[in-house]
């Protein structure tokens, strides 16, 4: 058989083939759509870290979805999808920073597909809306029509508009959407989006501005701004400059515990950095990712004092990176590891001071001053020195002399645990020479309980002699005693949730008008201060208790929002409503930016410790999580609870990674009582904690509710048949202390054993007038919040603060 009819033959047996499958006619099958795969780079001039990337397509009901690499790549498998698509990348970070802005492209092939500002030029001219994001959105889910625009011809036009408005030659060589492209120096396209930054910072012009314009009729760049770029450009390596590099990771890292509460680092400068970054984690193996960093504003020397949220005896491991204008190093120093120095103890100074009893021989006193706090180097045992100015000073008289014993109280590893407390031992005392001669002391044990508050000294042998006399020999046995709150202490006993805890307050329901307030919003206190969330003014203003003197701590007086890390004035908020503190930082809601900030108390630099800026419900770490107008929030001194508004779901947020998990709520606005997602809430809006639940009500919510930390439990504690309007809640541990403002505007106490109401104080006061007195007597006008510093409850009442006794 020659050639041609094996050809025919083999023909003809496909043929047949096909007919017998059903290769024709009208009960032929169609084939599905082919799988395809998109992927790119995600870059801004350095990489985008750990970025979400979302990819919707013209028909296909599955929404892909990825994050990206170290280096900005990214890639999915598109199964049931049909081009074209489109595509956003939001979150991450940035040489360590978070990435706060979202970027978009188009797809019309598989393949390569990049996300970058300048694509993202070219989709708000393809869409003629400047605001990227908001289309991207409209998409999601939309008809196959909605997808008309994004064709080749479309595609190609707004191309070749963004290259005539910038007037990048380089960039006519590039097709930006679809270019491999690595993102460091030297890379062309990495080149041009570097300059495009340096453009946007000499012009001092926003991305925004720049997507307002593209999605005119016809882009024209900012006057300026092309000679920008090209200046830009020509200073990279790709523009014939010598072009900067990325620096090396630092080498020589060292950690050091420098307190419970500080540990201090230092590495080796690098060469060509201008500065440094400083990532942390609790375990092994730091992450170079923004969730992890701990520096707000550039590190510029080669050593870092981390005093931030950190607690005693406990671990915590570093990697730093360098930076310049190139870019931050593609990897961290060597990991280094210190461990916190163990709490230093509470109380002491004040003006109730410290008193000795029984009085040994006379009489005892302590300077009224705060006790200097001294680590203990490890290779010693550790722990802390604390000694007070002025000392202990028991005045004896023996054989007509006097003798004084200043005291340093001593801690050692050889701390045991003793009646809740734990035993210090050896002791030390150093003795006052006097005109009689120089006396005798012995080391002695102390015993340190500190829920009692007290220190004891138990069978302690003490000698005195005079000259050319025997010592005498005797033993004092008594203890020295101090406030929980004392001023002056090392810290506030009793800390939890943004109140005072420990004791129930003993109220006679005398309510007084100690201080007017200048700014307005929720409060919480460290014993010292209120720390109030003014959501008016976008700023955080701090009230000193004392005087009454009210400054701002965090942001600026504006009637603008913003959403801008940075330190006091430089930080920008929007719509700030719940605040709580651990004592060392503040924690606000910033309900207009779906986030929480954190603040250092000490300095005033502001963080964004979790949420992404856009409204969402997602779990995650850090600026991938997302919140919807978060309100009530809450501490136990580890974790964050969030009253997530719009979401309808109370969130956890572990301080030390920024984690955030959904602890109760499956999300519909309903309240039914249940365990975990199995409960709802309609609005949870006011939020506190014992340290074991968490207490809660919704928005014109007419109950409060329950929810045990450890399980998700929700249940309701009290009901109210003609409904609450629950403004402000707080605790002592013992008792909820509740504003209701509705008709009567009062505070009423909740028992949390039994759920038993009753009123402390107001009542009555339809005409919105302020009066003091005692209990229904007095008269709250618009009580919008409320805390206590463990003596008394304050309320933020109009313009006014109240205090109730």
């Amino acid at each position: 058989m020659n050639s041609l009819n094996k050809v025919c033959l083999l023909a003809l047996v496909f043929v047949s083939l096909i007919s017998g499958c059903g290769g024709h006619g009208s009960d032929a099958v169609a084939p599905s759509a082919p799988a395809l795969t998109l992927g790119g780079t995600a870059a801004v001039g350095a990489p985008i870290v750990g970025a979400t990337i979302t990819v919707t397509c013209a028909a296909g009901s599955t929404l892909p979805t990825t994050t990206t690499s170290a280096t900005g790549a990214w890639q999915v498998t598109l199964t049931g999808q049909t081009l074209p698509c489109a595509a956003q990348v939001s979150g991450g970070s940035i040489r360590g920073a978070p990435n706060s802005l979202a970027y978009h492209s188009v797809a019309i092939a598989a393949g390569t597909l990049n996300l970058t500002p300048v694509t993202d030029l070219v989709v708000a001219n393809l869409s003629g809306v400047a605001t990227t994001s908001a289309w991207f959105g409209s998409l999601r889910g939309a008809s196959a029509t909605s997808f008309n625009a994004i064709n080749a011809t479309a595609v190609a036009a707004s191309l070749a508009q963004v290259r005539g408005a910038l007037a990048l030659p380089a960039l006519n060589n590039i097709n930006p959407l679809t270019v491999d492209f690595s993102p460091v120096g030297g890379n062309a396209m990495d080149d041009v989006l570097t300059a495009l930054q340096a453009a946007i910072t000499t012009t001092s012009t926003s991305l925004a501005t720049l997507s307002t314009a593209a999605a005119g009729p016809t882009f024209i760049a900012p006057v300026g701004f092309s000679s920008a770029l090209a200046s830009g450009f020509a200073g990279t390596t790709s523009g014939a400059g010598t072009g900067p590099t990325r620096p090396n990771a630092p080498t020589g890292a060292s950690a050091t515990a420098a307190s419970a509460t500080q540990i201090n680092l230092s590495w080796t400068a690098v060469s060509g950095a201008t500065s440094y970054n400083i990532y942390r984690a609790s375990a092994a193996s730091v992450a170079i990712a923004a969730a992890n960093k701990i520096n707000a504003s550039a590190v510029t020397t080669s050593s870092y004092n981390d005093a931030t949220g950190l607690s005693a005896s406990t671990a915590y491991f570093y990697k730093v990176t360098a930076v310049n204008s190139a870019g931050e190093s593609t990897t961290g120093s060597n990991e280094v590891t210190a461990t916190t120095s163990a709490a230093a103890v509470s109380g002491g100074g004040g003006s109730s001071g410290l008193t000795f009893s029984p009085a040994f021989g006379g009489v005892s006193t302590i300077a009224n001053a705060a006790p200097t706090v001294t680590p203990i180097s490890a290779d010693l045992g550790g722990g802390t020195v604390l000694s007070y100015a002025g000392g202990l000073r028991i005045s004896t008289r023996q054989n007509q002399g006097v003798n004084e014993f200043n005291l340093t109280f001593v801690g050692s590893a050889s701390s045991s645990l003793n009646n809740g407390g734990f035993t210090l031992a050896p002791g030390s005392c150093a003795l006052t020479a006097n005109a009689l001669g120089a006396p005798l002391c012995s080391t002695f044990g102390i015993t340190f309980n500190q829920a009692a508050g007290t220190v004891s000294f138990v069978n302690t042998p003490m000698g005195t002699s005079l000259s050319g006399s025997a010592p005498t020999v005797f033993t004092i046995n008594g203890s020295l005693t101090f406030p929980a709150t004392a001023s002056g202490g090392t810290s506030v006993a009793g800390q939890m949730g943004g109140a005072i805890q420990g004791t129930a307050l003993a109220l006679t329901g005398t309510v007084t008008t100690p201080f007017g307030l200048t700014f307005l919003g929720q409060m919480t206190t460290d014993g010292t201060n209120l720390y109030i969330a003014d959501g008016s003014f976008y700023r955080v203003t701090k009230l000193n208790l004392t005087t009454g003197t009210q400054t701002t701590l965090a942001g600026a007086l504006t009637i603008t929002a913003g959403n801008v890390d940075g330190t006091g004035a430089a930080a920008q908020f929007s719509s700030l409503s719940g605040i709580t503190t651990d004592g060392t930082n503040l924690y606000v809601s910033d309900v207009g930016n779906h986030s929480i900030r954190k603040i250092v108390i000490a300095t005033g630099v502001v963080t964004t410790l979790a949420g992404s800026g856009t409204a969402g419900s997602a779990d995650g770490t850090g600026t991938a999580a997302t919140f919807n107008q978060p309100n009530g929030i809450t501490t136990d001194n580890t974790n964050l609870y969030v009253a997530d508004f719009l979401n309808n779901k109370i969130r956890k947020i572990v301080i030390a990674t920024g984690v955030v998990t959904t602890l109760a709520g499956s999300g519909t606005a309903s309240r039914v009582d249940g365990t975990g997602a199995a409960a709802t809430f309609s609005n949870p809006y006011v939020l506190t904690t014992d340290g074991t639940n968490l207490y809660e009500s919704d928005l014109f919510g007419g109950s409060i509710r329950k929810i045990v930390i450890a399980t998700g439990a929700v249940t309701t504690l009290a009901l109210s048949a003609s409904g609450l309007d629950v403004r402000g809640i707080t605790t002592d541990g013992t008792n909820l202390y509740v504003l209701d403002n509705n008709n009567s505007k009062v505070v009423k106490k909740i028992v949390l054993a039994t759920g038993a109401v009753s009123v402390i104080a107001g009542g009555g006061n339809s005409s919105q007038s302020i009066a003091d007195g005692v209990g229904t007597a007095a008269k709250f006008s618009a009580p919008r919040a409320i805390t206590t510093n463990g003596s008394s409850l304050f309320v933020a009442d109009s313009q006014d603060l109240r205090k109730i006794q």
